[in-house]
């Protein structure tokens, strides 16, 4: 009987292995299916409702442009010996003047909002980045070295505190240039004149952490599990005033997400914000 068993066995291994084998190669193809389903739909989604953003600059620079076809008309149709017309040409190229600035500003609304896009879709799009072994603390004092002059021109004191000695991680170095740069960036924009913004690096056996304290408007309580959302702003109308995507702390989360790292954000309106990173070290970051 057992040597029954053993040749039975025998004959339905190679069928058994064979099963196993296409069953695996099915769930891995399937979870790849599901995992290129989730980056269509997630460009889908940045694409609606990024059409929304567009559409407010483009149709403000469409109607910059008529106006300023009908002023140049009407400055076309002065008389050139009339003493009054001199003024009224003056009055229309301030107007027109107007219309070029508003343009401008639009301009580089759309600038920023395609960039953000762009590099949102590019961080959709990455599964796993490649990573480095860096010094963290002469990166991120790079970066924040060049966010000085426009913290200076806000007057925003602007400080960063690390260890003394290298705190090499294993990182994408573009990936969080492009962290630090939204949240640094984030932070300025909403610390009025004379406040704070400071960056500080700690690091343990298990993780470095990052983070970014203001001393700005804060967050409200009830945006705050929102804040990472794709175009959500505390502030709809301040952001098309100031030309904010909506897309900075998205783009910080997802950086965050491909690092295998967390972050927590802690806030109180009228007195600031910070924003901690926790990346894991080496011995825990996926190889």
């Amino acid at each position: 009987l057992i040597k029954d068993w053993e040749r039975r066995y025998l004959k339905m291994l190679p069928v058994v292995v064979e099963n196993t084998l296409k069953r695996k190669e099915a769930e891995q193809q399937a979870r790849l299916i599901a995992a290129e389903r989730v980056r269509i739909e997630a460009v889908h989604e940045l694409v609606r409702n990024a059409s929304h953003d567009l559409r407010t600059p483009l149709t403000i620079l469409v109607s910059s442009t008529d106006l300023i076809q009908l002023h140049a008309s009407k400055l076309r149709k002065l008389p050139v010996n009339d003493p009054d017309s001199i003024e009224i040409a003056r009055e229309i190229a301030a107007k027109i003047q107007n219309r070029c600035e508003v343009m401008s500003s639009q301009q580089r609304r759309l600038d920023s909002l395609f960039k953000s896009m762009l590099t949102m879709v590019e961080l959709d799009m990455i599964q796993n980045i490649e990573r480095s072994e860096y010094d963290i603390v002469t990166l991120t004092s790079h970066i924040v070295d060049g966010f000085q002059p426009r913290a200076k021109g806000r007057k925003v004191l602007l400080t960063f505190t690390a260890p003394e000695r290298a705190v090499n991680i294993r990182i994408g170095t573009h990936e969080y240039a492009l962290m630090l740069d939204n949240l640094l960036r984030n932070a300025l924009e909403n610390t009025p004149d004379g406040g704070l913004v400071s960056i500080a690096i700690a690091s343990t056996r298990t993780a470095v952490t990052v983070s970014v304290e203001d001393t700005g408007a804060g967050i409200p309580a009830s945006a705050l599990p929102h804040i990472f959302d794709r175009f959500y702003r505390i502030d709809a109308a301040r952001g098309v005033e100031n030309g904010g995507a909506g897309l900075g702390l998205a783009i910080v989360k997802r950086v965050v997400d491909l690092h295998s790292g967390t972050i927590d954000v802690q806030s109180t309106v009228g007195k600031g914000t910070v924003f901690t990173i926790l990346f894991p070290t080496k011995a825990a970051l996926p190889q």
